[in-house]
């Protein structure tokens, strides 16, 4: 799938990627994750993974392959950005580094 100029929005949900099935994308709407960048950050951490993989019933291969699949949709920014730890608050909150 190309990007559409035409349409950015079209290109930030998991919906338009053509790669899960409808009960995986039920499954992770459900779960607040409708876009690749939403995704990805989701599949940082170990937790993450296993989340992931057991919400959509896959195994280990076939997790990674879509896991790839899913982050050349963003861009070298985004995927480096999304490797970066940040520091967290309560209930997972993320703060923006900021001067205090």
């Amino acid at each position: 799938m190309k990007k559409d100029p035409d349409n950015p929005e079209k290109d930030s949900k998991l919906a338009s990627l053509d790669i899960f099935s409808v009960e995986q994308l039920n499954a992770l709407t459900d779960c607040w994750i409708e876009t690749p960048k939403q995704f990805v950050a989701t599949a940082a951490t170990e937790e993450g993974r296993y989340g992931l993989k057991t919400l959509l019933n896959m195994e280990n291969l076939a997790f990674e392959n879509t896991l790839s699949r899913i982050k050349e949709y963003l861009s070298a920014q985004e995927r480096e950005d999304l490797k970066t730890p940040r520091k967290g608050g309560e209930l997972g909150v993320r703060f923006e580094d900021s001067e205090e």
